[in-house]
C-alpha cells in the first residue's frame, strides 16, 4: 500500500481580495518580501512543512510502533532512580558463559586476535580498552598473549571477580592452548586469583569515556562494539587522542547496524528511520546506538590528529527511496555510508 499523499500546504500573500500563490521555496519569499511583511503566512507554511515530515515518518514507523512503545516504556523505566540502581547492579554487558568454543572466540580471544593482526601484537605493550563489559575475558586473553598491562575505562563494569566471571577465567585458561597453541600460557598468570590478584597488572576505570580525562598513555586503545554507544564521538575521538602514546595505535570495531527489538525488524534501516525526537525517547536513559555513521566517526578522528585505515564491511544496498525516507540529518550522507554496518578504524596519530 503507497502512503497517503502529503498533506499539502501554500504561502499565500494577500493583496486585497485576491490570493497569490508563492511557490515553496526561500529564495521566493525573499522576493516577494513575505519574511518582512507577511509573517502568518510563513508560520503557517513552516509548520506545514514540519507536519509533512512528520505525517511521513509516523507512516513509514508504523510497522515497528510495537517495539518502538516497548523500547519506549524500558527507557521510561531506566530514568527511574529506584529500577536504575537495581538494574545496574545485575550483568549488563556480559553474556553467561555456557561452554562452546564460539562463545569464547567471541567474548574472549577475538580482541586479542584483531589486535595481532591490525596492531603487531601486543606483547610488552600497555592496553587500555574502552567498555569491556562485565567481564574482564579480552584483558585475561591480552595478559596471556603477552600485554604488559591491562586497564579497562567502563562506566557500567560489574563485578569481575564474581562466580560467573571466574567461570569465564578458568574456562580462558583450560582452552587457551587449542585457541593459540603458538603461545604458552604464562607462568606468574592463574585464572583461579584474576584479577584480584594481580593490581600491579590491572586497573579498573568505573567512568565514561566521555568523562574521563587521562592521566597517562597507551600503547594500544582499543574498543569492541562500543563507539556507537557513545553520548558524543567528539568526546570519544578527543580520549583516544589524549590517551595514544606518540607510536600507540588505536583499534576500534564498530557496529552501525540495528540494536534490541528493532533488529528483529526485517528492514535494517528501520532504527535510522525514527524521528530524532522520538528516538531520544527510546534511548535517553539507555545504551541503543546513537545512530552516528561511519563518516561522522571518521571526520571527528580527524578533527583530532588521528588518521588511519577504515575497513568497511557488510556495507548494504541503499535505495534512492530508502534514503528520502530517513531524518533531515542523513539524508545528505552517501549511500555507502547509510549502509555501512560494520567499520573496524585503525588509527595513529598523524
Amino acid at each position: 500500500m503507497a502512503p497517503p499523499a502529503e498533506i499539502e500546504v501554500s504561502y499565500c500573500k494577500f493583496r486585497g481580495a485576491a490570493t497569490e500563490a508563492v511557490p515553496l521555496s526561500k529564495e521566493s519569499l525573499r522576493n516577494t518580501g513575505l519574511f518582512r511583511q507577511e509573517y502568518p503566512c510563513v508560520l503557517w507554511a513552516r509548520i506545514g512543512r514540519m507536519l509533512n515530515r512528520i505525517h511521513k515518518a509516523s507512516w513509514q514507523i508504523i510497522p515497528y510502533s510495537k517495539s518502538i512503545a516497548i523500547e519506549v516504556a524500558k527507557n521510561a523505566a531506566m530514568s527511574s532512580q529506584l529500577i536504575r540502581s537495581r538494574r545496574l547492579r545485575k550483568a549488563r554487558a556480559g553474556e553467561f558463559f555456557s561452554g562452546t568454543d564460539a562463545q569464547l572466540e567471541r567474548y574472549a580471544f577475538q580482541s586479542l586476535r584483531m589486535l595481532q593482526d591490525e596492531a603487531d601484537g601486543v606483547e610488552g605493550r600497555t592496553v587500555l580498552e574502552i567498555g569491556p563489559g562485565d567481564f574482564l575475558t579480552s584483558g585475561l586473553a591480552l595478559l596471556a598473549g603477552g600485554a604488559s598491562s591491562y586497564t579497562s575505562l567502563d562506566r557500567f563494569v560489574g563485578d569481575p571477580s564474581s562466580s560467573e566471571g571466574k567461570r569465564w577465567y578458568l574456562a580462558i585458561q583450560q582452552n587457551w592452548s587449542r585457541f593459540f597453541p603458538q603461545l604458552k600460557w604464562p607462568d606468574w598468570l592463574d585464572a583461579e586469583g584474576f584479577p584480584e590478584n594481580y593490581p600491579e597488572r590491572i586497573h579498573l576505570i568505573r567512568e565514561g569515556v566521555e568523562d574521563f580525562i587521562p592521566t597517562e598513555k597507551f600503547d594500544v586503545v582499543c574498543s569492541f562494539q562500543v563507539a556507537e554507544h557513545v553520548r558524543s564521538i567528539d568526546s570519544f575521538a578527543s580520549f583516544n587522542a589524549s590517551s595514544l602514546s606518540s607510536t600507540g595505535v588505536a583499534v576500534h570495531r564498530v557496529d552501525f547496524g540495528p540494536h534490541g527489538l528493532l533488529m528483529q525488524s526485517d528492514n535494517p534501516f528501520a532504527f535510522l528511520i525514527v524521528p530524532n525526537w522520538l528516538w531520544r525517547l527510546m534511548v535517553s536513559s539507555r545504551g541503543l546506538p546513537n545512530r552516528y555513521r561511519v563518516n561522522e566517526l571518521e571526520e571527528a578522528f580527524e578533527r583530532v590528529g588521528l588518521t588511519g585505515e577504515v575497513t568497511r564491511s557488510d556495507v548494504l544496498n541503499v535505495t534512492d527511496e530508502m534514503m528520502e525516507s530517513l531524518p533531515p540529518r542523513l539524508q545528505g550522507f552517501s549511500h555507502d555510508s547509510i549502509g555501512t554496518q560494520t567499520a573496524l578504524f585503525i588509527l595513529r596519530s598523524a
